[in-house]
């Protein structure tokens, strides 16, 4: 009877520390479950926005091609990755600017050195115009209502120069004569770099403030008719017609202002599995 009752104890001993030993396993694997997903404090979303703003041309775009500011319409959207602040973003851009023409004509008068010579711009001049087409990397920092975005975007532009007739007055002579410069277009590289914050006013809406600098080079050709000047300062009718070739750079500051949709939604971000002592 005591021999009984002795492996009784022992048996239930073990049974005991079996089912203690389940039972502090399954806290682990439950705790483990738990910690290997964590929610991100704030969700990187997704968005395709529309904006509108200012193109502000600068460098040889400025000086040279004489644009002055005009107007930029893109279409952005941007795809952070799940489990970083890095994703995918896409932008198209169209924008205008219009020909400064006393700063065309200035340099007219300063190209050629010849005092007695003057310039002026027809008035119908067309605008300088681009669209983009770009792609690239994301990184977005997302706060509570405030969200800051960087990106830097590689893709094509198609740039063009407008049809330019000016006509040259010799003050001298009274002779008088009118060139023709023929619209030009082309395609080259594009490079964009930007900065964006974003403001969350709706779950699945946004205000967005865009600041980007945009880079291309395009090589034009370009058709030259009418009069030319001499080397002597005198102006003659060109007997046909010139074609002149070269790389005019396209170099914008650009800040517009959109309105951005929501598309998704950032999922929980994996960690490492906590174990338990």
């Amino acid at each position: 009877m005591k021999f009984r009752i002795a492996g009784a104890l022992v048996i239930s001993l073990f049974l005991m520390k079996s089912l203690n030993g389940q039972d502090k396993a399954y806290i682990k694997d439950t705790a483990r479950s738990k910690d290997s997903y964590k929610t991100p404090k704030y969700s990187r979303d997704g968005y395709v926005a529309i904006n509108g703003g200012l193109g502000m041309p600068t460098g040889s775009y400025s000086t040279n091609s004489c644009a002055s500011s005009g107007s930029i319409f893109s279409i952005t959207a941007a795809f952070p990755g799940i489990i970083s602040h890095c994703g995918f973003a896409f932008k198209f851009d169209y924008g205008t600017n219009s020909l400064n023409k006393a700063q065309f004509s200035g340099t007219l008068n300063n190209d050629t050195g010849v005092t007695n010579l003057s310039y002026s711009v027809a008035d119908n001049v067309q605008k300088y115009s681009y669209k983009t087409l770009l792609g690239g990397l994301y990184l977005t920092y997302p706060g509570k209502y405030v969200t800051i975005d960087g990106r830097i975007l590689a893709g094509i532009m198609k740039a063009s120069v407008p049809a330019i007739a000016y006509t040259i007055n010799d003050s001298i002579s009274g002779k008088s004569g009118t060139v023709y410069q023929g619209e030009t277009s082309s395609f080259a590289l594009a490079l964009d770099f930007g900065i964006e914050v974003r403001y969350q006013f709706k779950p699945k809406f946004c205000v967005i403030l865009n600041a980007d600098y945009l880079h291309s080079v395009p090589t034009f050709l370009s058709v030259v008719t009418g009069s030319e000047i001499t080397s002597t300062g005198t102006i003659i009718s060109a007997p046909g017609r010139q074609v002149m070739g070269g790389d005019q750079p396209f170099d914008l500051y650009t800040i517009s202002i959109g309105v951005g949709y929501t598309i998704s939604a950032q999922k929980a971000a994996p960690l490492k599995p906590t174990h338990l002592d």
